[in-house]
Parts: structure tokens; sequence; C-alpha cells
């Protein structure tokens, strides 16, 4: 009896920075183009052959956790350069801008 191939696990994206490259379960490179916070797949991913796809926060593509050759797998470098000016394209970080500006927003309202 043989044992079924391990695949490996996908990673959380929390820490990715916009801009940086990842490699997909398929073995093929993406890059974190945005992310938008009111999606539930909120990390959108663009493809070097020029598709996309989005995933969520624990790097899945499929929302039931069942493996697709969309997940990402492991995180490429960054250059030094990008590297040092980097800040994680966290969720959270989006979100806190938007509600600093909605509330700029009622500032000038009132």
């Amino acid at each position: 009896m043989s044992t079924p191939k391990k695949k490996t696990p996908a990673v959380s994206i929390s820490k990715c920075v916009i801009g940086q490259k990842v490699r997909l379960r398929s073995g093929k490179i993406a890059t974190l183009e945005k992310v938008v916070t009111d999606y539930v797949y909120p990390y959108l991913m663009r493809h070097r052959d020029g598709g996309q796809t989005s995933n969520r926060k624990n790097g899945r593509y499929w929302k039931s956790g069942r493996d697709s050759k969309d997940d990402i797998v492991a995180f490429l470098p960054l250059p030094p350069k990008k590297a040092a000016k980097a800040k994680p394209s966290t969720l959270r970080a989006e979100q806190q801008k938007i509600i600093r500006r909605v509330l700029k927003l009622l500032k000038g309202l009132l």
C-alpha cells in the first residue's frame, strides 16, 4: 500500500507586502497586487500569465480549506531596497485607514 503524497500547507499572507512575490501550490509565481478590506477573499494576486485570483488570510484559495493549485505555499524574498521600505499589508491596517477617513469626513460634517 502506498502512502499518499503529503501536500505543502498554505501559509498566512497577513505579513506579505504589496508587490511581494509568492509561490503557489502549482509552482507558479504570483504577486500580491492589493488588499480589498470588504472582500471575503481580500488578497488579490496577479499571476505572471496575466491571470488573477484572490485568497483568504490563511493563504487558501478555497474557504473550505481543501487544497487548490492557487494556494500560497511560500513567500519569495523581497529585493533589499523593497525590504527596507516594506510595511505588512495587513487587513487591520487597511481597516484603520478607512476608519480614519470616515471619522475625518464625519468631523467635517459637524
